[in-house]
């Protein structure tokens, strides 16, 4: 697969059998909508100031019309903030916003031959993700624990961290290797950009996951 997002590569390792997070993961949701943030910050689309969101530009480039919805929803905010993002995406009673969301991710991703669905019955698909893109992202995370050089792949790493999705692909001390290596980075006076990048995840984080628990 090419350069992807940082919304399709965390959607990828953590969707289910049902092309979804799982709807009590919270923790999960809301990285996936941070990530998807960090990728219209990143696209010049928004800027982060603590929790508040400054639009600059309404064109959605080609490769990120599947955040479409996320893009909308921003902009028909009178004062775009956090805190509406959380109300929207996660702690709202329904599940509207954030089922369209991974919807589009979805469909995204299979029109790239990523995900396919396989059909169980009429009203019902199983997705699957082609393992050899996982094991690539796996294997690509992996050389960060030791080598931490390249500044996608640690955000990456982090948002995956901080939901518990670690688990999942590496063993309790590479975990703990990782959250070590997260932390000297964040303390340390190189890769500032790197540093300012996982500072503002934590940031949006506790500012986002807040409301979804209260």
């Amino acid at each position: 697969m090419k350069r992807s997002t940082f919304t399709e590569q965390y959607f990828l390792l953590t969707m289910n059998r049902k092309g979804k997070i799982n709807s009590l993961d919270t923790r999960s949701r809301v990285c996936l909508v941070m990530a998807a943030l960090l990728d219209l910050q990143e696209a010049d689309l928004i800027e982060l100031h603590k929790k508040e969101i400054q639009l600059k530009q309404r064109f959605l480039p080609e490769e990120l019309t599947f955040l479409k919805s996320v893009a909308e929803r921003l902009s028909a905010y009178k004062r775009p903030t956090l805190d509406n993002v959380a109300n929207t995406y996660a702690a709202a009673a329904l599940d509207r916003e954030i089922n369209q969301l991974m919807t589009d991710i979805r469909i995204e991703l299979i029109q790239k031959g990523v995900v396919h669905a396989d059909s169980i019955h009429e009203n019902s698909s199983a997705y699957l993700v082609d393992e050899r893109v996982i094991e690539g992202l796996v294997a690509a995370l992996s050389q960060q624990l030791f080598f931490p050089n390249d500044q996608r792949l640690l955000i990456l790493l982090f948002l995956l961290q901080k939901t518990g999705q670690l688990k999942h692909y590496f063993t309790a001390g590479e975990r703990k290797q990782a959250k070590q290596m997260l932390q000297l980075l964040k303390n340390s006076n190189e890769a500032k950009q790197t540093q300012r990048m996982l500072d503002q995840i934590d940031r949006m984080y506790m500012a986002v996951y807040a409301l979804t628990v209260l």
